[in-house]
């Protein structure tokens, strides 16, 4: 069945993306610049892999389920802990 996914094209874009319904066989997907999941992402839509979608130099990730790749933030494609390294509590000082 077809998923349904944010789309943008650019940072200013991507503060307000679009829902889009996606071909078959396709996933979500976020192009972002780093692992900041504050920042929105450079891209976002769907595709059938990163390789088609991805910006040289860039980071991207795919997820498989309605609309996983985030209205706001970079989508759960980047929300895996294994990858990340540990968040600090909020408040303290850097």
């Amino acid at each position: 069945e077809c998923l349904k996914c944010y789309s943008c094209d650019g940072p200013t874009d991507c503060a307000h993306p679009r829902q889009q319904l996606c071909p078959q066989n396709n996933e979500c997907f976020t192009v972002a610049q780093n692992y900041d999941t504050k920042l929105n992402g450079l891209r976002k839509g769907c595709a059938p892999t990163c390789d088609r979608v991805n910006i040289e130099g860039m980071l991207c990730r795919t997820c498989k389920f309605e609309l996983c790749n985030g209205e706001t933030g970079l989508g759960k494609a980047f929300e895996k802990p294994t990858i990340l390294p540990p968040q600090r509590p909020f408040g303290m000082c850097f």
